[in-house]
């Protein structure tokens, strides 16, 4: 099932995946692989469709191949990868909310011998909601560069550049305290400013590598850099945040409160070693394995300026009591039901240009040791797995 709440940032920028109940959120869990690589750090989720060959999922137990893991099981996220034979894609989409879409995918070999080879992917996207304002322009570039000199050995070098900006979808018209909605059609109900936005951003450097020195010994490596960042601008109905529920209209007027976050960032570094092969004792055969991984990941976030009074909207009157309303520092000014005038939230370039204040480094070191022994019974149809996994983990704060 795909994690995709009502969190803070909005509906469609948090794409992560649970199986079983499990979620891999953080991508700090271990339940996160992108070629087969284990991904450290936050971001992990932030992937182009368009560049993806397979998703795959195992479950249960047998997740513990990669080290520690919750018990759900691990994702693993392949990249289209160069190919031997020239090919080159051009599609485009469209819908009738006027979206369109447009991706060029393009492979082949460098050299003569076809041991070199490139793939090159851009998907340039807009997709506009039912809803009026809200939209979002999920793009993504990846370049890939194999070097295949035998059968017995394979190298790539994948770089991958995800932007996604967006006005993301909220809870919007939901039920209020007296249990109606408000009175607002479906394709009307945005209820944010007009520069609310949400943004990504990631890049993603993977370096994988194969040798078969022996048809029943193999041996893979691989190390990773991934660098991400993100900040949001998001409005909605005051008091319905968290599941809450909102408040009743006020003469007629929604209030409206701002949820803002400064650019926050993540990065990782990580690596690891498989030694893998097969072998026979008496009657039976081992599928046996023994691996090590080491990843570092750290992240830090711009803290929110904390300014008083000057910044204040300066209240309004309301038109139909005469009452002045002050929303308050850096506050929202209510949605009339009958104008629907979103308007702009005027304090975003106040907050973004005093928010310079950056929280230290957090940082997050893990190692991870593991084998495991897949035994054939004689019968032809029973497997028994023997498994060892442990993980180190230290977490500290770096001024």
């Amino acid at each position: 099932t795909a994690n995709n709440g009502q969190s803070d940032i909005g509906i469609g920028m948090d794409r992560y995946l649970s199986v079983r109940g499990f979620s891999n959120a953080s991508g700090n869990d271990g339940q996160m692989l992108i070629n087969g690589n284990r991904i450290y750090g936050g971001g992990a989720g932030m992937r182009g469709t368009d560049s993806l060959e397979s998703v795959e999922l195992l479950r249960g137990p047998a997740s513990l191949y990669y080290g520690a893991a919750q018990p759900g099981g691990v994702f693993n996220y392949n990249y289209k990868r160069p190919r031997a034979d020239a090919r080159y894609v051009l599609r485009a989409r469209t819908d009738s909310e006027g979206s369109i879409a447009t991706m060029a995918d393009l492979t082949g070999p460098l050299n003569a011998d076809k041991t070199v080879q490139y793939r090159l992917v851009g998907s340039l996207s807009r997709y506009e909601d039912d809803q009026a304002h809200v939209w979002s322009k999920p793009n993504s570039f990846l370049a890939a560069l194999r070097w295949n000199p035998s059968p017995r050995f394979d190298s790539t070098l994948t770089y991958e550049r995800t932007d996604v900006r967006a006005v993301p979808e909220k809870e919007n018209n939901k039920k209020t305290v007296n249990g109606e909605y408000y009175p607002i059609p479906r394709d009307q109900s945005f209820l944010g400013h007009l520069n609310d936005r949400a943004r990504r951003e990631a890049d993603t450097l993977l370096w994988n590598a194969l040798w078969r020195p022996a048809d029943d010994l193999k041996i893979a490596a691989n190390l990773s850099w991934q660098r991400s960042e993100q900040w949001y601008q998001v409005t909605r109905p005051s008091g319905s945040g968290g599941g809450g529920t909102p408040p009743d209209p006020i003469d007629g007027r929604i209030p409206r409160s701002v949820s803002f976050s400064p650019p926050s960032q993540w990065e990782s570094l990580s690596g690891g070693v498989d030694v893998s092969g097969k072998l026979r004792t008496g009657g039976l055969r081992h599928d046996w394995l023994a691996g090590i991984g080491y990843g570092i990941s750290r992240t830090r976030s711009m803290s929110r300026p904390t300014v008083s009074g000057e910044f204040d909207t300066g209240g309004y009157v309301n038109p139909r009591t005469g009452a002045v309303v002050r929303p308050g520092r850096y506050g929202a000014l209510p949605l009339d039901i009958d104008t629907l005038d979103n308007g702009v939230w005027p304090w975003r370039d106040v907050v973004m240009s005093q928010s310079a204040f950056m929280v230290p480094w957090a940082e997050r070191r893990d190692t991870n040791f593991y084998l495991q022994d897949l035994i054939h019974l004689p019968d032809g149809r029973t497997r028994l797995m023997i498994g060892r996994a442990s993980c180190r983990e230290r977490v500290s704060t770096i001024v």
